[in-house]
């Protein structure tokens, strides 16, 4: 088993998120028709070969991505990483925070988000507006609470951080 080190994990992680973001591409690029004259009933009147379809683009097209305000710097760099090296055109990501990501994946506004799974409420609007979703992990997140020595909290629980977190603050009120 190999020890990966963070730079390896990122590596790792950016190379998952490229190849779903390939295998999520659609190309539009079509082989162009040419059509073979159409030999003349009447040996005096010719028919010209219709011309040729106009060419199609030769850049492949990156969907529209959307993320998380978490997922910023990833979605940027899988922009610029397809965009710069691989010479990609798209529009650039936007990032409309979590809930406002998946209400754009909803309404069409967006092709692929980087961010967290959707609430109950957020599969319930895909399920009124009929639009599936496949989902694909990339990386897990974790939290870090660093404290100041000066901090005269010296102990809290992980309930009491989950009810911080959600908002229920009312019992954990602050005495000195």
């Amino acid at each position: 088993m190999f020890d990966f080190d963070n730079k390896h994990r990122v590596v790792m992680m950016l190379i998952v998120a490229m190849l779903i973001l390939i295998s999520g591409c659609k190309s539009d690029i079509k082989e162009p028709i040419i059509d073979e004259p159409i030999a003349s009933a009447s040996p005096e009147k010719e028919i010209a070969p219709s011309p040729p379809p106009e060419p199609a683009t030769t850049k492949p097209q990156l969907p529209q991505m959307d993320c998380s305000t978490a997922r910023i710097p990833i979605t940027n760099a899988i922009y610029d990483l397809f965009t710069g090296t691989y010479g990609y055109e798209g529009p650039e990501p936007m990032s409309s925070k979590t809930h406002g990501a998946w209400l754009n994946l909803a309404n069409g506004n967006a092709d692929i988000l980087f961010l967290v799974a959707p609430t109950e409420d957020e599969l319930n609007y895909f399920a009124e507006k009929n639009v599936d979703i496949e989902m694909k992990v990339y990386g897990y997140d974790g939290l870090v609470f660093i404290g100041n020595e000066s901090n005269p909290i010296e102990n809290l629980t992980s309930h009491q951080i989950r009810d911080i977190y959600s908002g229920n603050r009312g019992a954990y009120q602050y005495r000195r």
